[in-house]
């Protein structure tokens, strides 16, 4: 398994097309903006991604690129039931199109609310783990 970690650092700047056979990247702990995340389409073998405390408000339209992921942590990001910016629903539906989707960390953010409405139920039922603790 393909592991990279630059966990804990100032990154700001995704340019993955250079590391094509990774399985497992963490980018916990930086400022990667949303914008960069489509970026990562370039991984065709990402399983795992981490990207918590990455001070995160939105996600791209969809994170369905990521092809083979199987687990996302976007724990103690700034994702919120109240945010005037985006939608709240908009980033469970974005979360929920990964195809491969399995495990989802999403606690201790800033939800007051599940935010399913207009979400294929078939997303929804392929998780096996959805974590929303302390929010």
């Amino acid at each position: 398994r393909t592991q990279f970690t630059i966990q804990s650092n100032i990154v700001s700047n995704l340019q993955p097309n250079t590391f094509q056979i990774l399985e497992t990247l963490n980018l916990s702990y930086n400022k990667i903006p949303p914008s960069h995340l489509n970026t990562l389409s370039l991984l065709p073998r990402l399983k795992h991604l981490d990207l918590e405390s990455n001070d995160l408000i939105i996600l791209p339209p969809t994170l369905g690129f990521l092809i083979s992921l199987e687990s996302i942590n976007l724990g103690s990001n700034q994702f919120s039931s109240e945010s005037v910016i985006v939608d709240p629903n908009s980033i469970f539906k974005s979360i929920l199109e990964i195809p491969r989707l399995k495990k989802c960390n999403l606690t201790r953010n800033k939800f007051k609310a599940i935010h399913l409405e207009g979400i294929d139920s078939q997303n929804l039922n392929r998780l096996v783990e959805f974590d929303l603790s302390f929010n």
